[in-house]
């Protein structure tokens, strides 16, 4: 019962969690259909350019400019995707979010060895919208003064004396195509990238490639390494630096043996104090001594004992 209890309370928990999670809203509002055209565009317009033009656009272009250049130049030089087919269905196209506030729409070409993909990064831009607004006013406007209530029913009317090729779909479409044709676009391009499509099985095989090269090339500078310490044995004998030893070694003199240092003689300092005779013989020579002075005379010595110097004992 405890552990079915303790199932039902995650269970619990995590609804929670998920009813919480929010889902994160989008860098701006956009028209796919609009932004695959102007990421069609881009591709259109870098993919064919001349050296001369293409060296101009890395030194002196923009952002958009470089990257797009480099990219359209590494698919042709290091992928070899060979000559332009044509552009692939917008049903292929591919829509992510940025991480700085922006829309990354991939487009795809086909070439003759395998396909391209135009990742055209968009940012909003926020002139459009003045633009649009005034645009909108006025349109607003002449549908009024044509006894028009709606202004869409105005501009399907009448779209051939806008010059326009064939009736809009909605206002905003028609705001698009008019601002487009007066060089304001409601995206921006800040960045391009260029990549050749890969199957799996030739990314597995340049993988393996790439690997192989690598392990080959770090075993050959191993053996190499390995063959210059085993040599190293070699280079005393090829510099003669044995033959200079063994001739120096001739050359010097003998050394000198070194004169046996003198030993000091220690005189060993006999202990008096326990040799009672001596004392005794000395204390009567003292007491002699001292009689001898005091009567003014000398009393010979049986013994011939003569005392030369008393010295204390420490």
């Amino acid at each position: 019962m405890k552990k079915k209890l303790l199932l039902v309370l995650m269970m619990t928990v995590l609804l929670c969690f998920t009813g919480c999670s929010s889902k994160k809203e989008t860098a701006f509002e956009y028209d796919k259909d609009t932004m695959i055209d102007m990421a069609m565009n881009v591709a259109s317009q870098y993919k064919d350019v001349s050296d001369a033009q293409a060296d101009y656009l890395l030194s002196e272009g923009n952002n958009v400019d470089k990257t797009a250049i480099a990219g359209f130049r590494q698919a042709d030089t290091s992928d070899h995707v060979g000559d332009f087919v044509a552009f692939d269905s917008k049903e292929r196209a591919e829509f992510a979010e940025g991480a700085h506030d922006n829309i990354l729409c991939s487009v795809y070409l086909k070439y003759e060895n395998r396909d391209v993909k135009v990742q055209v990064s968009f940012v909003k831009n926020k002139l459009y919208d003045v633009y649009a607004d005034n645009v909108r006013s006025q349109l607003h406007q002449d549908a009024l003064n044509n006894g028009y209530e709606d202004d869409l029913k105005f501009l399907q009317d009448n779209y051939q004396n806008l010059g326009l090729a064939e009736a809009p779909e909605s206002v905003d479409k028609f705001l698009i195509t008019y601002l487009g044709y007066n060089g304001q676009q409601p995206y921006t391009a800040d960045e391009c990238e260029i990549s050749a499509v890969y199957s799996r099985q030739e990314l597995l095989a340049r993988a393996g490639k790439h690997t192989a090269i690598g392990m080959i090339t770090v075993f050959c500078v191993l053996i190499f390494i390995a063959l210059i310490i085993s040599l190293l044995k070699f280079v005393p004998k090829i510099l003669g630096v044995n033959k200079k030893n063994e001739t120096a070694k001739a050359a010097a003199p003998a050394p000198k043996k070194a004169a046996p240092a003198p030993v000091k003689s220690e005189t060993k300092e006999e202990n008096l104090v326990d040799d009672s005779e001596l004392v005794a013989v000395i204390t009567v020579a003292i007491i002699a001594y001292e009689s001898s002075c005091n009567n003014n005379y000398t009393t010979d010595s049986k013994d011939k004992l003569v005392v030369r110097s008393i010295r204390r004992v420490r």
